[in-house]
């Protein structure tokens, strides 16, 4: 092999080899048994949104997904549309050729837990206001809040003491809202 000059400290290291699976997901409409598209639909590990196993598989039957994801022990899912309930799930062990039937509830009803970004303490008081500024939900001691009803979707602003406000949206994939604590110059 031939180094370029004036290269140095080149490692050559194996590369990660891993297996992908595909696991299907019936997706239908739990009161009229339609199919439901445009679903967002994850396989993750321990957080939908920061460590996502899957990449989608796209399939022109509506209501059909297939995720291909890492054999792995430990996956869950979560399924998401608009107008619906979220639904969370654990990847049972099967491995390949599973279909995971899933019926969607019209509504939303998403519980969510709001967390210190820095420490991952839990904000007990942190509120959720909508578009027109109402309260949607407020949580409580052990930090979670349920949003649910027309009022919680779309965009809203979560608030808390002590910690710069963020943008949230109801129908985000995951269930953790971390918040940054305000600049001590900002607190009065």
């Amino acid at each position: 092999m031939t180094v370029p000059f004036g290269t140095r400290g080149l490692e050559f290291r194996p590369v990660e080899t891993f297996e992908l699976i595909d696991t299907a997901f019936r997706v239908s409409d739990a009161v009229t048994g339609k199919p439901v598209e445009k679903a967002l639909v994850r396989v993750f590990l321990q957080d939908a949104m920061r460590e996502q196993e899957s990449l989608l598989v796209r399939e022109p039957i509506p209501g059909h997904y297939t995720m291909q994801h890492r054999a792995r022990p430990d996956l869950h899912y979560v399924i998401q549309s608009k107008g619906y309930n979220h639904v969370y799930g654990d990847l049972p062990e099967q491995g390949e050729g599973q279909v995971i039937e899933v019926a969607l509830v019209p509504g939303l009803r998403s519980p969510v837990l709001v967390q210190d970004a820095d420490t991952l303490a839990v904000i007990p008081g942190a509120t959720f206001r909508n578009a027109s500024g109402d309260c949607v939900a407020t949580t409580g001691a052990a930090g979670e809040a349920l949003l649910e009803g027309p009022r919680a979707e779309g965009k809203l602003r979560v608030e808390a003491k002590g910690f710069a406000p963020r943008k949230w949206y109801a129908s985000w994939y995951t269930n953790n809202v971390y918040m940054d604590p305000q600049p001590a110059s900002e607190n009065h």
